[in-house]
């Protein structure tokens, strides 16, 4: 009997163990109680299926509900900011800012369209409170003109906001249907006074949901459903260079597309304006300007560098930044 001696390659350390190296050491993150039914994959899942067939009496009878909703209303107004706040913006901060002002002041304005681009740190999210607090102040108290809006329930907190899916009821991974009486009712409730809808993270937006975003405007406004959105006036904020959609085709998509996406497409192609953001306001000093560059070059791929990941990887993580 011999016993075959088996000799295994020795196996090269790959880059990515020694970027792993330079994480620190972090506990295993466990679910927070607090939070369940506030992510987003309980935000953004369809429960319309599920009502009632699980309730107990006691909730079925009861207040129950009627409390919850008191408890948790939708305040889509943020904290007042005095007019002066503008100048902390930069020139074109400002443009995107007075662009909008000027619009909302004008009477009988068309239809606003407005691209808002920018990499990460750029204050984008800073720009849309900022915005969105001096257009509540110009009514003088009658409620908001702004909805704020993102593909997920975080980015939408992040914007005091919701998902575009639970304003618009959009499907999920279902087929586009038109709503029922009594939703196209409180869809248009919602929708009475507002004036701009501003949606953020615009790259994990697709063509196909953009599609769904028109058909549904125009629904809730049946008096413009000729106009794309319904007439209202969208901003569309973000980074393509981020997260892009899940099973669709992107927005800036430039090849042959088929069916709903070339609805989408032609509605994408109505944003005739464009602003980008270039001034990174996260990181600024002298000290940090290699790590600017390194966040530059990165956001691209093309041009990435070892000595870029190095630096990202090796920083120290900070609370509240990402």
């Amino acid at each position: 009997m011999y016993e075959l001696e088996i000799h295994e390659e020795p196996i090269a350390e790959e880059d990515w163990h020694e970027l792993a190296r330079m994480l620190p050491d972090r506990p295993l993150e466990e679910e927070d109680i607090d939070i369940l039914g506030r992510r987003d994959i309980d935000i953004n899942y369809d429960w319309t299926p599920r009502v009632g067939r699980y309730a107990d009496d006691g909730i079925l009878n009861s207040d129950y509900w009627k409390q919850r909703k008191a408890e948790n209303t939708l305040d889509l107004d943020v904290d007042d900011q005095p007019l002066e706040a503008r100048d902390s913006l930069n020139p074109e901060q400002r443009i995107v800012h007075d662009t909008v002002m000027g619009h909302f002041l004008t009477q009988d304005p068309s239809q606003l369209l407005l691209h808002v681009d920018g990499g990460g740190g750029t204050g984008k999210s800073y720009l849309i409170n900022l915005l969105s607090a001096h257009l509540q102040s110009a009514t003088g108290g009658r409620g908001t003109p702004v909805w704020r809006a993102a593909p997920t329930g975080v980015a939408g907190n992040q914007i005091s906001g919701t998902t575009l899916h639970s304003l618009l009821h959009l499907p999920i991974n279902k087929d586009f249907k038109p709503l029922s009486p009594v939703d196209k009712t409180q869809l248009q409730k919602k929708l009475k006074d507002i004036k701009y809808l501003i949606i953020d993270e615009k790259s994990m937006l697709g063509l196909r949901q953009l599609s769904w975003i028109d058909d549904r405007l125009r629904e809730a406004f049946p008096n413009r459903n000729e106009e794309f959105f319904g007439g209202l006036n969208i901003l569309l904020v973000g980074d393509f260079f981020q997260l892009p959609p899940v099973l669709q085709e992107p927005l800036c998509y430039d090849k042959e597309v088929q069916g709903v996406e070339i609805k989408g497409r032609n509605a994408y192609r109505r944003f005739d304006k464009s602003v980008f953001l270039k001034v990174v306001q996260r990181q600024r000093g002298d000290d940090q300007e290699a790590f600017r560059t390194a966040l530059g070059e990165l956001r691209p791929v093309i041009g990435m560098v070892w000595s870029d990941l190095v630096l990202v990887w090796s920083r120290p993580p900070r609370l509240g930044l990402v």
